[in-house]
């Protein structure tokens, strides 16, 4: 009899472990306390990485010297791209050792992601991010302190020079009276775009809970003067434009000084328009003095030429009734025939009296 396949015993085969090598690792929750190095691992640099194998430099030779040259495009756009979130911090005091600066800034500032802290000279250092977020959170402050040791923060930029800082600051710009509709950040940006950079609009301005007024954070260049209002018009296919001027008002600037391009102070106090007020003005009575020592000498000329003319009129007049007139026999004449010689040796002859 055949036997069918149901009665057949059937066999179970139990899966077997995978290896011990390739087994995928167990991931662990964050730890909340993120030390510096932890911060650092998992990216060689923290730059935004952009294609840079555009950037083709100029080979030359200049005054036997080699020369390097780039395009402006290339310098200021791709160039500076690759480090665009990167902060500058000065100290006013000097700074501190390098390993206190990395430990105090994970304490002082959270972060979502990575970060390099490195010194650039005794009041220095450059702070690299890997995302726009943890940028701003320590640029919006503008003012650290680190073991009493003071510091700004400022961006950094291509022109970055040690002897100045950038005149790039964000500040909150306020608009009173601003039609509550336009309360999107679409629109804000639009309204500041040319007054700077817009940002990030206050919470209060997000959730429109102060209707009356809105406050965005706007980057500025403090070199260029910051106006009072914007002109808001309407326009339409049939109908003329109109619109209204849109009030502004500023906080937060800080005192920058154009001359010398440093912060702290402005045009009034700085140091270095005084001396050149002060030279201008020595200048000027310098000017004035020798002004008035040529009018002297002028005036002293004058007097001795009327003098001068005053005696010779009077010699003539005493000589008018002397009943002779004075003849002068000139010089380096040609030689005259003997007549001639014999009337010109009378030198003084009676005047005829009738």
């Amino acid at each position: 009899m055949d036997t069918s396949p149901a009665s057949q015993p059937t066999s179970i085969t139990q899966p077997k472990d995978p290896p011990t090598e390739i087994r995928p690792p167990v991931v662990l929750p964050p730890d909340p306390k993120i030390s510096f190095s932890t911060a650092l691992i998992g990216t060689t640099s923290t730059c935004n990485t952009i294609n840079t194998s555009t950037v083709v430099a100029r080979q030359t030779t200049h005054n036997r010297k080699p020369v390097v040259i780039f395009k402006a495009s290339d310098y200021y756009g791709v160039m500076a791209e690759n480090c665009k979130w990167t902060l500058v911090r000065k100290f006013t005091m000097g700074r501190p050792k390098i390993e206190t600066i990395r430990a105090k800034f994970i304490e002082q500032i959270p972060l979502k992601g990575k970060v390099r802290i490195g010194a650039y000279d005794y009041k220095h250092d450059f702070i690299e991010f890997n995302n726009e977020t943890d940028l701003n959170t320590p640029y919006f402050q503008r003012f650290m302190g680190i073991y009493g040791a003071l510091l700004r923060m400022f961006k950094w930029s291509p022109d970055f020079n040690p002897n100045e800082e950038t005149s790039l600051a964000p500040i909150w710009i306020l608009l009173p009276e601003l039609p509550f509709h336009m309360f999107k950040w679409e629109y804000l940006k639009q309204v500041l775009e040319q007054i700077g950079t817009p940002m990030k609009e206050d919470i209060a301005t997000i959730a429109r809970t102060r209707s009356y007024m809105a406050k965005v954070r706007v980057e500025v260049d403090l070199m260029k003067s910051l106006p009072n209002s914007v002109f808001i018009g309407i326009e339409g296919d049939t109908t003329r434009l109109k619109g209204k001027d849109q009030k502004l008002e500023y906080e937060g600037v800080p005192t920058f000084c154009k001359t010398c391009k440093l912060y702290g102070h402005d045009y009034e106090r700085c140091k270095v328009e005084a001396r050149k007020r002060e030279q201008a003005r020595a200048n000027q009575e310098t000017k004035n003095a020798e002004k008035k020592e040529d009018q002297a000498r002028t005036n002293i000329a004058g007097e001795i030429g009327i003098k001068v003319t005053e005696g010779t009129q009077t010699h003539i007049e005493n000589q008018k009734d002397d009943g002779f007139i004075q003849v002068k026999n000139k010089r380096n004449r040609k030689k005259r025939p003997s007549r001639q010689r014999a009337q010109m040796s009378i030198i003084m002859r009676p005047k005829k009296l009738f």
